[in-house]
């Protein structure tokens, strides 16, 4: 599950290209979306959800994921028009986007701005340092924290895709994944997860040396012993276990029944610090107990690269 947490900007470098007349004193944190310009300032709550009715919110552009720690290509573009199908010009717009995301957890930022003559709001940040795979969201920018005029607020708006591709299919990894059998002794390196990455385009292999032995290792021994070879032509150092979390059995339906669990952490080669880990599980039913098996191994498998490249 995501954890999602609002932080100020005022720390952050940030470019927002606008059409309108914006400027990084603009940029807030969530507690201060209140603080919208002086001609709202003064107006009611139910008199500002009350005009939310009359106000469109369109996307007319979204760029391309940006590659990590690479610039957008193009801007955010979105237009705001009343009811009537005119532009809305000067008014008040906040932007509330991800700006770092770690183990899991994406933080949001937020900026207010103005549309310019058009109506339209350009917007291109340039934090790109993080993975992210999620959304940024534009509304009217509330006159109140009020709980029931933000959330109003944010209704009347619009969201649109916000990607930021994975460095770990860029830089490419090498991997220390050891499968168990049911008796849990180790038996083979993990080829589905190397599978796996490779059809995301990753370019990966199994680590140079990762024999049996280093199982019991620590982490740092198996960073070093690797580093020694491959040094940091790999961006990461992906290692772990795949065990069955109970003993494959048939259930009251005569279906065998798989079940797995994974823990994986992962190192970055340049600076052999742990940067990920984490535990994940699986369950595949099957008339045949083999299909079972492998069934919940690509499973297993999926589950784990898909998280990867969502937060390395």
């Amino acid at each position: 599950m995501k954890v999602i947490k609002f932080v100020t900007l005022s720390i952050l470098t940030l470019l927002a290209i606008s059409c309108g007349s914006t400027s990084q004193s603009n940029i807030k944190s969530e507690n201060q979306i209140a603080e919208a310009p002086a001609t709202t300032q003064n107006v009611k709550d139910s008199e500002f959800v009350s005009s939310l009715e009359s106000i469109n919110f369109s996307v007319l552009q979204t760029p391309k994921a940006a590659d990590y720690g690479k610039p957008f290509a193009s801007s955010f573009i979105i237009q705001v028009k009343d009811s009537s199908g005119a532009v809305k010009a000067d008014y008040p717009v906040t932007i509330e986007f991800p700006i770092s995301h770690q183990n899991d957890k994406i933080e949001y930022g937020t900026y207010n701005t103005v549309t310019d003559a058009a109506g339209k709001i350009l917007f291109k940040p340039t934090n790109t340092e993080f993975t992210v795979n999620s959304e940024i969201h534009f509304y009217p920018t509330p006159v109140s924290s009020k709980k029931s005029t933000v959330q109003a607020a944010k209704k009347a708006g619009t969201s649109t895709k916000f990607q930021i591709k994975s460095k770990l299919l860029s830089k490419g990894a090498i991997l220390f994944i050891w499968e168990f059998n049911e008796k849990n002794k180790p038996t083979t390196n993990c080829y589905s997860v190397l599978s796996e990455l490779q059809k995301k385009g990753a370019t990966a292999g199994n680590a140079p040396l990762n024999q049996e032995s280093y199982i019991s290792a620590s982490t740092e021994t198996i960073y070093k012993k690797n580093y020694e070879i491959v040094q940091n032509n790999f961006g990461f150092l992906i290692g772990g276990t795949v065990k069955y979390e109970s003993p494959l059995a048939k259930d009251a339906d005569g279906l065998w029944n798989c079940n797995l669990t994974a823990e994986i952490y992962v190192i970055d080669m340049t600076s052999g610090k742990e940067v990920f880990r984490k535990n994940y599980t699986a369950s595949v039913k099957d008339a045949k107990s083999d299909k079972a098996v492998s069934n919940c191994k690509t499973a297993i498998a999926k589950v784990i690269v898909e998280n990867l490249v969502d937060n390395l």
